[in-house]
């Protein structure tokens, strides 16, 4: 706050000017009480008890000084603020009875993934402002800003220094994988977070159209190191090693069974349970791509590793995205495999399921209906659980709704229920009409 007392143009009459460099307020104390500006006219004499004449020198009152006072008082061009469009500032102009306040403020907002095949992270390069913690490790990574990067711009680039290597990777330079790699295992915590997200960047379809980078960076060795970094500490660096897990094994089966056989599965299933939310979200992701397309003995290492009670556990708290990647993952476990069915009907999905299709979403509805239509396929005990456990009724919602696709996939399963189900359920779908 900055209180400045300015004499005005007439000598007789100063004003007080408030400045503060703060978010907009409201001041409370009245302004009168700041006003130092003297009467309009000038106080009798107390001898006479009347007014003076007043001479040359002072002038007559109204020559000056208006009788009305203005709304507003100009501020002296060196006392006016700037404002931008990231700042807040306000101005308060006191004199007897008005108040001038000016303020300026500004502001500012992903589509659903195509879940037929192996999916892949969407999300841009390192999230989170400069201030953030993640910014502040860029700005240590990259020497600071300002005038030391001009300094910096003159002397010859180390290609051997961490620095160097990290930005020749960011920039798809593949001849420095292997120096990449040595770095993901023995660099510092900050510059392999930088590195995984360089992968990350470098791997996904848009990029990597036919599929190169995923393959040069895997004979390099990156993904044991990335396994590895998922077991850090800082959130930060473990969804930059499972964004680059997530892209290096969609639609590739050779890196799906080099990230099993580095041991992923069970650090992935605990960062399930304990990780935060963007770290769960790709983490799912990369569990979505190893129990898809690939060898019959992915799916087994999914299953052995216990991951049908964890992700039933998450469900029906999880994020809309994360909900939609454990339904996939469900299916592609339950799908042609009677045994993996029972284990997952057995550990109380179909009752999770059934919030799914009654979220009202349409593309959790498609996959949970999917889901549901798999577990039942002549599986009678699973039908009736459905019908005892409340699913008619969101079902019959399904087969109300506008969107085509989801009236088709619950058409599908409640075809399912009626050829399954047995007597009793094929009754309780006639009552519901569905």
């Amino acid at each position: 706050m900055e209180l400045w007392f300015r004499q005005s143009a007439c000598r007789r009459r100063p004003r007080l000017v408030l400045e503060l460099g703060l978010p907009p307020l409201t001041v409370t104390t009245p302004i009168a009480m700041l006003s130092v500006l003297p009467r309009s006219q000038p106080r009798p004499s107390k001898a006479s008890g009347r007014r003076k004449r007043p001479t040359a020198r002072q002038g007559h009152p109204s020559r000056r000084w208006p009788r009305r006072l203005p709304q507003t008082l100009p501020l002296h061009k060196s006392w006016q603020t700037t404002t931008t469009t990231t700042t807040t500032a306000t101005t308060i102009t006191a004199t007897a009875t008005t108040v001038t306040k000016t303020t300026v403020a500004a502001g500012e907002a992903r589509p659903p993934r195509n879940l037929d095949d192996d999916v892949e992270s969407l999300d841009s390069e390192v999230e989170g402002d400069d201030d953030g913690p993640a910014g502040k490790r860029r700005k240590r990574l990259s020497g600071g800003s300002g005038g030391g990067q001009e300094e910096a711009s003159h002397k010859p680039r180390d290609p051997d220094a961490p620095a160097s290597v990290i930005l020749d990777l960011q920039a798809a330079d593949l001849s420095v994988l292997p120096k990449a790699v040595k770095l993901l295992e023995t660099g510092e915590l900050e510059q392999k977070e930088q590195l995984a997200a360089a992968v990350a960047n470098l791997t996904p379809t848009s990029v990597d159209r036919d599929g190169s980078m995923k393959v040069a960076m895997a004979a390099a060795g990156v993904i044991p190191p990335l396994v590895a970094l998922l077991k850090a500490a800082v959130s930060d660096v473990q969804k930059q090693a499972a964004r680059a897990l997530h892209n290096l094994t969609s639609k590739n089966v050779e890196n799906k069974t080099m990230v099993i056989e580095a041991g992923a599965v069970p650090t992935l299933l605990a960062l399930v349970k304990r990780g935060s939310p963007p770290v769960r979200e790709q983490v799912v992701g990369v569990l979505r791509n190893l129990a898809g397309g690939g060898k019959p003995e992915n799916k087994a290492a999914v299953v052995d590793a216990g991951a049908i009670p964890v992700l039933i556990l998450v469900l029906p708290a999880a994020a809309p995205e994360v909900q939609i990647h454990i339904a996939v993952i469900l299916y592609n476990l339950a799908n042609s495999a009677p045994a993996r069915r029972d284990a997952i009907t057995s550990a109380g999905a179909v009752p999770a399921l059934i919030d799914l299709i009654a979220s009202g979403i349409p593309q959790i509805q498609k996959e949970a209906a999917d889901t549901l239509r798999v577990l039942a396929g002549g599986n009678q005990p699973a039908c009736m659980e459905f019908a005892a456990s409340g699913g008619i009724p969101p079902l019959c919602g399904m087969l109300k709704s506008a969107n085509a696709d989801v009236k088709k996939r619950a058409t599908q399963f409640r075809d399912v229920l009626a050829k399954s189900g047995g007597r009793g359920v094929k009754a309780a779908l006639e009552s519901a009409k569905a």
